[in-house]
């Protein structure tokens, strides 16, 4: 565990899968006074949300319940104090969405962070936020997908888009001096606690209630599946960089390439024929798969370009994709949440 110097952090999205591991690891270093926020509201409701929220209420984390859509900066400022640092995480995610449902995540995604950023930038916090691999589309198929900021809008679906627009806001703002900020851009995050409408965690339900394995003709489709340790690691290592200078971000990035994007993935992308053999090794059965006909919304291949991360960040304890996979059927299978 690194050892931090005293500072208030807010972990915004904190009962979603990364806000809590997340949430986790940082307020068990002593030096760090953690304050999770989440509305509670999830627009694709999971029994996992109150469960995580409660075990973050157990460990003494102080928590607060606010819609940050609805919340003006002054609100937060007059609700919260001050922080040194904000990591915003909070947003409504989704691949198969309907039209409504798209709008809604447009919405909601671009008025918290518009009133996440204000606020950061009324208190001089430093801002990370979540964005996501999704911005590449299917640029992935050509090879691994180097951080850059386009004026035209490359992914897929309201979600996607939504972060696009989430990082042009955050870019134009650095650029001007207004706003310290870094996004983001996880690859296809996986692990315990994590969410139920991606592929590994849908199979073990599926496994679980002993039906076959649904697929949209995507067998050897292939996601760069990060674990979520390398996502907390890399996050705490940031943090840690920005309490000992306050400049880290802004001159670190203009040491690379001047854009304050990072991509966090593992750079070694698998096919979903590979996660359904580890699944049928570890459980000792053939599994049945349905193939159902493609969906436009999903990319073919994600890959991360990590030559950014591994100039600002520390060499990585190298987790493999089989053994993590392994660990979250394990979970699933004895913590209760198989269904």
């Amino acid at each position: 565990m690194l050892q931090l110097r005293v500072a208030r952090i807010l972990i915004t999205g904190a009962a979603g899968f990364i806000g809590y591991h997340t949430s986790l690891r940082l307020f068990n270093n002593s030096s760090l006074d953690i304050t999770a926020l989440d509305s509670l509201n999830p627009m694709l409701p999971t029994h996992l949300t109150a469960i995580r929220q409660s075990l973050l209420n157990d460990i003494g984390i102080r928590s607060e319940v606010v819609d940050l859509a609805a919340e003006s900066p002054l609100g937060l400022l007059n609700k919260l104090g001050e922080f040194e640092i904000v990591l915003h995480l909070a947003a409504i995610p989704g691949v198969r969405l309907s039209e409504a449902q798209g709008a809604q995540v447009l919405a909601n995604n671009n008025n918290s962070f518009e009133n996440v950023a204000q606020y950061c930038q009324m208190t001089s916090a430093q801002l990370l936020y979540a964005s996501s691999s999704s911005i590449y589309g299917d640029q992935g198929m050509n090879g691994p997908c180097k951080e850059a900021s386009t004026s035209i809008f490359t992914g897929k679906g309201a979600y996607s888009k939504s972060k696009w627009e989430n990082e042009r806001k955050a870019i134009a703002l650095f650029n001007s001096n207004s706003l310290e900020s870094l996004g983001l851009r996880f690859f296809s995050v996986f692990g315990t606690h994590g969410r139920r409408d991606m592929a590994y965690y849908k199979f073990a339900d599926q496994i679980s209630n002993g039906l076959p394995l649904t697929i949209f003709d995507s067998l050897d489709d292939k996601r760069d599946y990060t674990p979520i340790e390398y996502i907390v690691d890399d996050i705490e290592n940031l943090i840690s960089n920005i309490l000992m200078d306050n400049k880290y971000i802004r001159d670190s990035v203009y040491d690379y390439d001047r854009l304050p994007i990072l991509n966090i993935g593992t750079g070694q992308p698998k096919s979903l024929r590979e996660l359904i053999s580890i699944y049928e090794k570890y459980f000792g059965i053939p599994l049945e798969i349905v193939n159902s006909p493609r969906e436009s919304m999903e990319s073919k291949q994600t890959w991360s370009n990590n030559d950014k991360r591994n100039f600002l960040l520390p060499q990585r304890k190298i987790l493999e994709f089989s053994d993590m996979v392994k660990k979250f059927a394990h979970w699933h299978s004895t913590s209760g949440d198989a269904q």
